[in-house]
């Protein structure tokens, strides 16, 4: 998986290759993320420095909060200038927003956490959650049956169709 960061948003890539493709992205980017087998690299700025993050990840979600990501013990972490830092609780989904952090368990309970404050307990169940970095207002989410969700005000309201992930945007 390829996470770049463009100052109009994010764009996510299943494929990336060839050194010229990275070349061209990183002329727009500020920084570009790339998943390999649990591992976590990144480059800000010059192509030929490429470092690597200690540790092994199942998740990883960037926006304007920062860059977050669970393990396989559903342990929560949180990007700093050279390590990962350790966040209390466990979650098996994040989703990074404009100044919240959204995320599952491994029950399908939803959590958001704001500022620095701790995990506040949203009501449903969802699989996989996803917030929009332009709004923090703007989430939508998947249930274990594939039901589709969109969040109005404190309310979970149901969308038609069936999806296993979905993926906040600007226009929501």
């Amino acid at each position: 998986m390829c996470l770049v960061e463009q100052p109009g948003g994010l764009i996510v890539t299943k494929r990336f290759g060839f050194r010229k493709v990275i070349q061209d992205i990183m002329r727009k980017s500020t920084l570009l993320l790339i998943m390999f087998l649990g591992y976590l690299w990144f480059v800000e700025g010059n192509v030929a420095n490429w470092q690597n993050y200690p540790g092994k990840l199942t998740r990883v979600a960037v926006g304007p909060k920062g860059v977050w990501g669970v393990n396989r013990g559903h342990d929560i972490y949180k990007r700093t200038a050279n390590y990962w830092e350790k966040v209390g609780g466990a979650l098996k989904d994040i989703s990074v927003g404009k100044d919240s952090v959204w995320g599952v368990n491994k029950n399908d309970d939803i959590y958001m956490r704001t500022g620095a404050g701790g995990w506040q307990h949203i009501p449903g169940k969802l699989m996989q959650v996803s917030v929009s970095g332009f709004h923090d207002s703007v989430v939508w989410g998947v249930d274990s049956r594939q039901k589709i969700y969109r969040r109005k005000g404190n309310t979970w309201e149901g969308v038609g169709g069936a999806l296993i992930v979905v993926s906040s945007g600007e226009a929501g």
